[in-house]
């Protein structure tokens, strides 16, 4: 009788990490086309939670796990919604940042050309913005920024129908509202809006 041991070969598993392949690391923020894809199909599909969790995260810029982590007396105290909340993101552990503009100024002019036809301006100035650097480890401020929104809105089919236009950033500013990431130069929009 053969009293060596067969010494069977052994295979290494190696497993696959989970997160081959996947983008890891700061992302690059969505795009306005990609926010109003995002809020026409939660509404189309009447996902009022989700719509409205999703516009407070775009909003307030802050990240997934700190919009989960918001409780309804954060933004509704006492049963009553605030009109303005400062909400307090927590970049891994160190002080909270304040995720908002330190000042902001907005004006925005409607003008009824004819029955039917509008046009609109925006004017927004913003400075005093912080943000997390890519490593989580500081805060920096983003550079002040002016942006110039013009819009011109037709109804058609007698109210049952609008055509509309609209140019963002006319002024072609360079812009950053997340650190490393710049904002898209001058945009162009065209659509139709219905009634159903």
């Amino acid at each position: 009788m053969d009293n060596n041991h067969e010494i069977e070969d052994l295979k290494l598993v190696r497993r696959e990490p989970w997160n081959k392949g996947k983008l890891i690391g700061a992302k690059p923020p969505l795009r306005p086309s990609h926010v109003w894809s995002i809020r026409t199909k939660l509404q189309m599909a009447d996902r009022k939670r989700d719509l409205a969790l999703f516009n407070l995260a775009i909003d307030s810029k802050l990240r997934g796990c700190d919009v989960v982590a918001l409780r309804v007396d954060d933004v509704a105290p006492s049963g009553y919604a605030m009109d303005r909340a400062t909400i307090r993101q927590s970049p891994g552990g160190t002080s909270a940042v304040q995720f908002e503009p330190e000042h902001m100024a907005t004006v925005s002019a409607t003008y009824r050309v004819w029955a039917g036809t509008a046009l609109t301006a925006d004017y927004q100035f913003v400075t005093g913005s912080a943000a997390i650097s890519r490593d989580e480890l500081s805060t920096l401020e983003l550079d002040p920024y002016h942006l110039l929104n013009l819009g011109i809105t037709q109804d058609v089919a007698g109210g049952a129908a609008q055509l509309f236009g609209r140019i963002e950033n006319v002024l072609d500013e360079d812009y950053e509202t997340a650190y490393g990431f710049p904002e898209a130069g001058r945009v162009f929009y065209l659509g139709m809006r219905t009634k159903l």
